[in-house]
């Protein structure tokens, strides 16, 4: 992974580890907010995360309507109080632990 996108990802917990899966999903995840989600290669590219490893979060992420086919990511992490427990909760459906019931 990138110094950058693994500092990102311990920005927001300081105990994640970078080059797991649930770090990977992280990374990914946020690279997206800036790059958009259509490309699985340009996410990869940018965060450092094999694009092997990328492309089942992707796909659960996708399949789970966080990542929509538009490009954008339909997220709730910016909330004060609860934005925290989304993100790590979406972190969880990339990874295929948890989906997300949706309406989009």
């Amino acid at each position: 992974m990138t110094p950058y996108y693994r500092n990102q990802v311990l920005k927001l917990d300081k105990k994640a580890d970078p080059e797991s899966e649930s770090g990977h999903a992280a990374a990914l995840m946020l690279a997206a907010l800036t790059h958009g989600c259509k490309r699985v290669s340009t996410l990869a590219r940018v965060t450092g995360v094999p694009y092997r490893a990328a492309l089942p979060l992707a796909r659960n992420l996708r399949s789970n309507g966080v990542w929509r086919p538009d490009g954008k990511t339909y997220c709730e992490w910016a909330d004060p109080k609860l934005g925290g427990i989304a993100f790590w909760t979406d972190v969880a459906v990339a990874t295929g632990m948890l989906r997300r019931a949706h309406s989009v």
